[in-house]
């Protein structure tokens, strides 16, 4: 199974990006111009007229129940609620590595395992230090136990 290493975005690009979002989003609102055309008609249009008549710029009015104080309180909302976002990923990220990296450990061991039960089966004179710097052959009872132990640790990390 592969996975993709998500990477901690900087606060400094997230504060930098929200207020790009903020300064774009107040030039998409275009001008809207108010004049009265040659019949007396109140006309409103993003353009102006052609014909260089008397123009008022009329601003949109905010949406209803909305103050820029709400609207801050709410632009900050959604950056908390997006900062969370990001680090429950970053987490879940870690915790996947480091279950990948236990058992990429438990692997290890398993091999370890099966190639020492493996050679100590497969060997009939074994050689272990005797602890004074010295060799001496391993009696079949030391062979037994090791046997043992060596499928201990098979059925251990083996699964």
């Amino acid at each position: 199974m592969r996975y993709v290493k998500v990477t901690k975005i900087p606060r400094a690009f997230l504060r930098m990006l929200s207020c790009c979002l903020l300064f774009h989003a107040a030039g998409i609102q275009a001008a809207i111009y108010q004049w009265q055309d040659a019949d007396g008609t109140t006309v409103y249009s993003q353009l102006p007229p052609q014909d260089g008549s008397v123009v008022r710029e009329v601003g949109l009015p905010p949406p209803p129940g909305t103050t820029p104080e709400k609207a801050q309180q709410e632009l900050r909302q959604m950056q908390d609620a997006f900062r969370k976002r990001i680090e429950n990923r970053e987490r879940k990220a870690q915790e996947r590595s480091s279950e990948e990296t236990a058992e990429d450990i438990r692997n290890r061991n398993c091999q370890a395992a099966r190639r020492n039960l493996s050679q100590i089966r497969s060997q009939a004179r074994l050689l272990v230090d005797d602890g004074q710097g010295g060799r001496k052959r391993m009696t079949e009872s030391e062979k037994q136990q090791r046997i043992q132990q060596y499928q201990a640790d098979v059925q251990k990390y083996c699964r």
